[in-house]
């Protein structure tokens, strides 16, 4: 059986002089059984119904006919409407054959070039190796060395040794220092100098990642935190001047 049991006709196929005189002798009901004979005929092989007693008694059961109805309706078609051509083993439909071929035709031709793409995605994916050419030895040496050189000031230009991104760090560290200095003295009008600068020594001081201590913060809100700072600065004044010599 074919792939696919679709198969186009005209939309006015109705209106064909054969079809015509078939709807004439058997009415709308032989227009419908027409086109089924053509769907059966579409879901053999080789597009021709065969007249096998047992293919012939499943056409009827699809009609809803009988056996006499089906052989008078096939000769009919045969020899007085030439709808349909037939041998001693089959029936089929000439412009069916032609239709179908055509359509046989161009799936072929979508196979091919879809072979053909797929073999071109293929190679290009994996492109054949090189043949190999034979040079002298001392010049093969040269040119391993010269290779060997590029690819040694690729990796330099594309790989940043760890030095490198290390002051990398440092100096986007610096940058961020510097906007956090900016921040922390816009509150001058408000804290001393003094104040500001020991907050600032403290929350500026980086880890070996170069992060700094209030960037590891989850939350952080200026105003909140230098008053926080300035009144845990006044508690740890008094505590330490509670204490005295003879205290200990």
């Amino acid at each position: 059986m074919k792939d696919s049991l679709y198969f186009s006709h005209d939309g006015d196929a109705r209106n064909d002089l054969k079809i015509k005189a078939l709807i004439k002798r058997y009415g709308i009901e032989g227009y419908g059984i027409y086109w089924i004979i053509l769907e059966l005929m579409r879901s053999q092989e080789n597009y021709k119904l065969s007249k096998k007693e047992y293919v012939l008694e499943g056409v009827c059961d699809e009609i809803g006919k009988d056996m006499n109805f089906l052989r008078g309706f096939l000769n009919d078609c045969v020899k007085v409407f030439e709808l349909f051509s037939n041998d001693k083993d089959y029936f089929w439909s000439e412009s069916f054959l032609k239709r179908m071929g055509k359509k046989d035709e161009i799936i072929e031709l979508k196979r091919k070039a879809g072979l053909a793409s797929a073999e071109k995605r293929r190679s290009q994916s994996h492109p054949p190796e090189p043949t190999p050419v034979e040079q002298p030895s001392g010049k093969r040496s040269t040119i391993n060395k010269e290779m060997n050189k590029q690819r040694k000031e690729t990796n330099k230009k594309t790989i940043p040794k760890k030095e490198s991104l290390l002051e990398r760090k440092k100096e986007l560290l610096q940058q961020r220092r510097a906007l956090f200095k900016t921040k922390v003295f816009e509150f001058s009008e408000s804290y001393d100098k003094q104040t500001l600068t020991e907050f600032y020594d403290y929350w500026s001081e980086a880890d070996k990642n170069c992060v700094m201590r209030w960037e590891m913060e989850k939350t952080w809100e200026f105003d909140r935190r230098l008053s926080y700072w300035v009144r845990r600065s006044k508690e740890f004044k008094q505590s330490k001047n509670e204490f005295h010599a003879s205290d200990y």
